[in-house]
């Protein structure tokens, strides 16, 4: 169950991470 719930904030946390990569690119395309 522990590794579960580490493995879901993770992805979470590497969902944020990428949307956040992601805005920064459009910016710098911009």
């Amino acid at each position: 169950m522990k590794n579960v719930e580490l493995n879901g904030s993770g992805n979470m946390m590497i969902n944020i991470a990428i949307e956040t990569r992601k805005k920064h690119m459009t910016n710098k395309v911009k």
